[in-house]
């Protein structure tokens, strides 16, 4: 049989028929879904990613006998955090948040939605056989003081659990001087962040142990092996704290009570729990 070539309109219906594959390969998340891993109405689900250029950390809890929501966020290269109140739609497609700054102010707005679609390093049989539930959402912030748009990109990573605000709180202050200090190459400020015995662990070098500031500030360079791009990126907020610490940077810094315990080459061997890097 001869094969005759495809027409440019034969092309063109090709690609709308895969376009609709695609499509149809989303699918729209239920209040379970949504709920998914969250657990008891005290927890909440935490998310990084991305609004317009900038790197957020975003934290959303669910009251499932109201479907109201609330929550907070902040930015990678800013102090403090946005504070998020709204409702998820009845039908757990969407929610619309409303953004207030520090002072109570009313500053934006936050348009979300929940739809179920194939991340980047998905195919679909995997995608079936491990949905991602919702982890995923899209959408749009407002601002209300010029009516500025931008799109929102964000990812799961992680669960916050009510009763750890206190550690969160110390761990989030520290990894913001932590992400500070690095980004001026600032030796003394990054000593006075460490708990001693302070530990490393390089790929090469293996674990070693730094009594000493002195000794962490003579030897910078071969302690602080982490990618300025991965520092650049990282959102010091909301980091998933437990009673005992929580990871930043990808997992290669841990923190404890305040202060900074270990840096790795990679992700450090304690943080090997936490289930996705931040950015």
């Amino acid at each position: 049989m001869l094969h005759r070539p495809v027409s440019a309109l034969g092309k063109c219906i090709c690609l709308i028929f895969l376009a609709l594959l695609a499509e149809n390969a989303s699918s729209t998340c239920t209040a379970g879904d949504w709920q998914h891993g969250l657990g008891q109405p005290g927890h909440g689900a935490i998310y990084f990613g991305v609004i317009g250029s900038q790197n957020v950390r975003m934290m959303l809890h669910l009251d499932p006998a109201t479907d109201h929501l609330d929550g907070v966020y902040g930015y990678s290269d800013q102090p403090g955090l946005l504070e998020l109140s709204g409702t998820l739609r009845a039908d757990a497609t969407r929610a619309d948040l409303d953004e207030r700054d520090s002072q109570g102010r009313l500053t934006g707005h936050i348009s979300l939605s929940f739809v179920e679609h194939l991340e980047p390093w998905q195919d679909p049989v995997s995608a079936k056989k491990y949905p991602s539930r919702c982890d995923a959402p899209i959408g749009t912030w407002q601002s209300l003081l010029t009516n500025k748009n931008l799109p929102i990109d964000l990812h799961r990573d992680g669960e916050w659990v009510a009763g750890n605000e206190g550690e969160e709180q110390l761990d989030d202050i520290v990894a913001l001087k932590l992400r500070q200090a690095i980004l001026a190459n600032d030796r003394v400020a990054f000593s006075a962040l460490l708990h001693y015995p302070f530990y490393t662990v390089g790929i090469r070098s293996g674990l070693h142990a730094w009594s000493r500031p002195e000794d962490v500030i003579k030897h910078y360079p071969k302690i602080m092996r982490i990618p300025y791009s991965d520092v650049r990126k990282a959102v010091p907020h909301i980091l998933a704290a437990d009673k005992t610490g929580a990871a930043f940077m990808r997992g290669s810094v841990y923190l404890a009570h305040g202060k900074v315990t270990m840096i790795c080459e990679g992700r450090c061997p304690i943080a090997a729990n936490f289930e996705r890097p931040e950015l």
